[in-house]
């Protein structure tokens, strides 16, 4: 059996894709078998990132670009390693994150016209040794997710308010690192019930790690 001790996990995916739904549900069940677990958000989760998080992904700032954005997220994300991936990990315990850098390579390179190569060597330069074990994409229509996001909310954010063009972009970016990583990325349909969404995700988590977690719903 691999080690199940420090593992890092992050969720993916577009906007209305589940990620927050599906977060303590996983959180759950590691708890219940008695792993010790911690769900975050990303950008997040400090002071330093919920300060900036609403600047940067709100409509405070209409000038705000993608090469404003790509800064200000990897900013966050450092913050983000410090206080809570490496202290989370060193101490044995899992981390599960909505979001991580995945998402600014999407955002900021394939959708958002920075060059994704750029994107890249900026992010992965803050990253260094952080990068997840396992990158789990769920994955489906933007249209849906936005309909979805649309429904709960009403109030969109700069991103979603970008239109289908972009978000179809979004996918296809994550799709692309679906293939370029598949050692360490996972996709999931976001498209079926929660249910059957946290149990792929349950299947996958212990095909990869070697245990035997159970479904919580």
């Amino acid at each position: 059996m691999a080690n199940p001790l420090g593992k890092f996990i992050v969720l993916e995916g577009g906007e209305g894709a589940g990620k927050s739904t599906q977060l303590p549900l996983l959180g759950q069940a590691l708890s219940l078998a008695k792993l010790m677990a911690r769900t975050e958000r990303e950008p997040g989760g400090t002071v330093l990132g919920e300060v900036i998080r609403p600047i940067l992904k709100g409509n405070q700032y209409p000038e705000i670009n993608e090469y404003h954005a790509l800064c200000g997220f990897n900013f966050i994300r450092m913050a983000y390693i410090f206080e809570i991936v490496k202290p989370t990990l060193a101490s044995g315990a899992w981390l599960i994150s909505d979001r991580f850098a995945f998402s600014t390579i999407v955002y900021q390179g394939y959708a958002g016209g920075v060059p994704p190569e750029l994107v890249k060597q900026l992010t992965d330069g803050v990253v260094g040794d952080s990068w997840p074990d396992l990158t789990l994409i769920l994955d489906l229509p933007p249209q849906v997710g936005l309909g979805r996001r649309e429904a709960d909310q009403g109030d969109g954010t700069r991103y979603e308010d970008k239109g289908l063009a972009f978000h179809t972009k979004v996918r296809d970016g994550y799709l692309h690192l679906l293939e370029a990583y598949p050692t360490t990325t996972a996709k999931i349909d976001a498209a079926q019930p929660q249910t059957l969404v946290h149990r792929q995700i349950i299947a996958e988590i212990n095909q990869r790690f070697g245990l035997n977690l159970q479904p919580v719903i």
